[in-house]
């Protein structure tokens, strides 16, 4: 279903790009970046997470987690809509995150996507900063 595969690429100091990946979704299609600022990884991501793409996002930063990425920022900041299969995602990344001692913040919330994560309850567990570079800062030292 991926329309590329993961790439490796350099980025700039002391920002790495680990990957990029791109699906095909039911909206469109859901672009995602991973990078290292420090000791977060932070996962640009862009498009619709929907039932077709939410799968591609949990497998590619489940496997972060297992890595040791345990502290880990979502920059929605491109993201246009997210379906119940995407909450869905986003929880069990934030268990499993957090099991590993770690946890998830999210950035760059669009208004349509935080009334979704208000209705549901999301933000009563989830820290939600205005974008990326405040939610990697939420972490402290990067040392």
């Amino acid at each position: 279903m991926k329309d590329s595969d993961s790439t490796s690429l350099s980025g700039g100091p002391g920002r790495s790009t680990l990957g990029r990946t791109s699906v095909a979704g039911e909206d469109g299609t859901l672009d995602l970046v991973l990078r290292e600022a420090g000791r977060v990884t932070v996962a640009e991501v862009a498009g619709s997470i929907d039932a077709l793409t939410a799968d591609v996002l949990q497998e590619t930063l489940e496997a972060s987690i297992r890595e040791g990425g345990v502290l880990l920022v979502l920059d929605l900041a491109a993201v246009e809509y997210t379906s119940s299969a995407g909450l869905g995602t986003i929880l069990l990344l934030v268990k499993e995150a957090r099991r590993s001692g770690g946890d998830v913040r999210l950035a760059g919330v669009r208004p349509r996507v935080s009334r979704v994560l208000e209705m549901t309850g999301f933000t009563s567990f989830m820290k939600l900063y205005p974008d990326a570079a405040l939610a990697v800062a939420s972490f402290g030292s990067a040392e």
